[in-house]
């Protein structure tokens, strides 16, 4: 805290009985340039001011072995050339009595132990400041006093004093307003022109109804005019409305000013936009309801993966044995494309409660909306103008091209939805730096460089009461039947896997414009590796299948029973360890469901691995992998396979592990019997 040069070096008298305090607050004082003097009793600070006056005095108030602050404070006060100096309390003593006695005894202050250092130094200058003024309009008086012709410099100090508050109150970031009897206004500072919009030239003169929004009852000023009348200070909100017609939210705090007969002449108002603060308290809110509905929405995935797992199952099944001209085939086709749509669904959902593996890599995005552009075209129709900026000096994304695929894709159509009787989309790259300021509340965001992808479409737009709802699963404003309400929360949830953030802005009749910010990637490029197509083979091994849902696991047993494999079933935890204590030396493979009752799936690998340290395993869930990796799988390597699965996918893995474990016994050298001797 910088001192002014007429405080700076000021003399200040410490007093306290404790030896650690009396050193910490006056090695403090000198740093800002205090002349300190500690004490440590009352009876030395009296004999002290009889042969030095100090700027100020800070009084500990409890002293064993003498008199006590209070006490002190009433004698140097009965001292003509002490009793103007201002004395402090230091104490621990919170209660409001301790106070009222401290200030009864005529002190002007009282700071609370532990002493805020910046606390103090604020008080310290306030009253020195004040003494100091006070000095200047004593001297004033008695030079008016003595002599009519020194009235100029009484003129000339009152002059600088009322410029140092005219400074105060013109450069506070609060808006200050001075109104009359009828609610007019007198004066504002230029904060109440940033505020508002209204210059002073516009404001002075008016009524302060100006500022009224039409968002507040009659009661609601009925019950604030009631407290003004009282002589009360009312303090409050209000949502207002500026010059240009926005509206904001500020916190005021009016209060009335009476004349000696106790009329209000005059309402002092302190207003303070605090428009951002609610806005960022909003985005909190719905970060966490965000949240709370993505853990919802990723349990209500895992309960329909089982479903459709048999739903899938047992519809292949049924179609390899079905004839291709049977009427049947064609229903069970039916079925099963039904059953594909639903699994689409349930990714949507994954990918909303940031559950469902992404595989990001560094991406041109520019690259990758001219190529999807091309295949939506089609779906936007000809009555849309898309307009695409994307300069070549934006920098690449790490983020996974399928789903930033999946993003232009929803927008677009969203937008598509927005403008029936056609419009523009405009679709933007542009390079840009998040700072605290613009991250806000998403605290998953972090600062650093973003590519921002903006999609703006000239559409109905949105009210208020909608855009607060449009990222939830299965919320729509679409007739029934023409859309399932996961395009955005999918965008939502594929933004927030990426680490990114999404905004959107709407107004009725004024379009919507998303705004999504991708991290900037900073690796190196990857090659995939390439993907062949391989033979299903079955086998003739044992494997131990523990699978609590029943219908799941008749279905897998029946499909690895059919390509040739002996399959142990368990229908929960428990089950499965007890029939692998008994069976563990014939099992060559165990395929095990991640949440079982009793016993959990790595519970259940824990015991297996004791048993058998290289048996196989094969997980299974209809979580997705990233939701479950860090509280149901174990540490070490291991296999896993999403629900719904296909019979062929099943088949395929099963084999690949059992091929592996094959070959790495046969590359495995056997001992020689020199090795056995030893």
């Amino acid at each position: 805290m910088q001192m002014d040069n007429d405080i700076a070096g000021s003399t200040v008298f410490v007093v306290d009985d404790n030896p650690s305090n009396l050193w910490v607050s006056t090695n403090y004082l000198v740093e800002f340039s205090f002349t300190a003097v500690p004490l440590r009793s009352g009876e030395e600070l009296l004999e002290l001011v009889k042969k030095r006056v100090p700027d100020i005095i800070l009084l500990d108030i409890l002293m064993p072995g003498g008199i006590d602050g209070y006490e002190t404070c009433r004698r140097l006060k009965k001292l003509d050339k002490i009793k103007n100096i201002p004395v402090i309390f230091m104490s621990a003593l919170t209660e409001s009595v301790n106070k009222v006695r401290g200030f009864e005894a005529g002190a002007v202050d009282y700071v609370t132990k532990p002493i805020d250092a910046d606390e103090l130094l604020s008080r310290l200058k306030a009253h020195l400041t004040i003494k100091k003024l006070r000095e200047k309009l004593e001297e004033a008086n008695c030079l008016l006093e003595e002599k009519i012709t020194l009235r100029t410099k009484e003129l000339s100090d009152a002059n600088r004093i009322l410029k140092r508050l005219w400074e105060a109150v013109q450069k506070t970031g609060e808006a200050i307003i001075i109104l009359d009897q009828m609610a007019n206004i007198t004066f504002v500072n230029p904060a109440f022109q940033l505020m508002t919009g209204y210059s002073v030239e516009e404001a002075v003169g008016r009524n302060i109804r100006i500022l009224k929004s039409g968002r507040h009852s009659k009661a609601f000023y009925a019950e604030l005019w009631d407290t003004l009348n009282a002589g009360k200070v009312w303090k409050g909100r209000f949502i207002n409305k500026k010059k240009d017609g926005t509206l904001y939210h500020e916190e005021s705090s009016i209060s009335p000013f009476t004349d000696k007969s106790g009329t209000v002449v005059n309402y002092l108002a302190v207003k303070r936009d605090i428009t951002r603060e609610l806005k960022l308290e909003e985005q909190l809110n719905q970060s966490q309801k965000m949240d709370a509905l993505g853990q919802m929405a990723g349990g209500v995935a895992h309960d329909f993966n089982n479903l459709l797992q048999i739903i899938l199952g047992y519809t292949e099944m049924s179609l390899a044995h079905l004839p291709d001209d049977d009427a049947g085939t064609v229903r069970m086709k039916e079925i099963h494309c039904a059953a594909e749509q639903a699994v689409t669904l349930v990714r949507q959902l994954l990918t909303f409660s940031k559950r469902q593996q992404i595989e990001p890599q560094p991406l041109d995005l520019n690259e990758t909306i001219n190529n999807q552009i091309k295949l939506v075209g089609r779906l936007i129709g000809e009555n849309i103008e898309v307009n695409v900026i994307c300069p070549k000096e934006t920098k690449r994304v790490f983020a996974d091209p399928t789903q930033v695929e999946q993003i232009l894709t929803n927008l677009c159509l969203n937008a598509r939805d927005a403008m029936p009787q056609g419009g523009s989309l405009i679709i933007e790259t542009r390079n840009t730096v998040m700072d605290e300021s613009t991250i806000g509340v998403h605290t998953r965001v972090a600062p650093g460089e973003y590519v921002m992808l903006t999609v703006s479409d000239t559409g109905t737009g949105m009210p208020k009461e909608i855009l607060e709802h449009i990222f939830e699963p299965f919320f729509s404003t679409k007739a029934e039947g023409k859309g399932s309400g996961l395009g955005l929360a999918t965008v939502y949830g594929i933004v927030e896997k990426h680490k990114g953030m999404i905004l959107v802005y709407s107004e009725l009749s004024m379009g919507t414009t998303f705004k999504i910010y991708l991290p900037v990637c900073k690796a190196k490029t990857t090659p995939k590796p390439v993907v062949t197509e391989e033979h299903i083979d079955g086998g003739d091994e044992t494997l131990l299948l523990a699978e609590d849902n029943a219908q799941v696991r008749k279905l897998a047993q029946r499909v690895l029973t059919k390509a040739g494999y002996n399959v142990l079933t368990a229908a929960d935890g428990d089950e499965a360890v007890e029939l692998f204590e008994k069976k563990h030396a014939d099992v060559h493979l165990t395929i095990i469901d991640v949440v079982m009752p009793g016993k959990s799936g790595r519970v259940v690998y824990d015991r297996f691995k004791q048993l058998k340290p290289d048996v196989p395993v094969l997980f299974c869930s209809g979580y997705s992998f990233n939701s479950l990796e860090t509280k149901f799988l174990p540490d070490r390597e291991f296999e896993f396979i999403s629900k719904p699965y296909k019979a062929d996918v099943l088949l395929k893995k099963v084999r690949a592990i059992l091929d592996d474990c094959k070959q790495e016994m046969e590359d495995t050298p056997a001992d020689s019997p020199d090795d056995l001797r030893s």
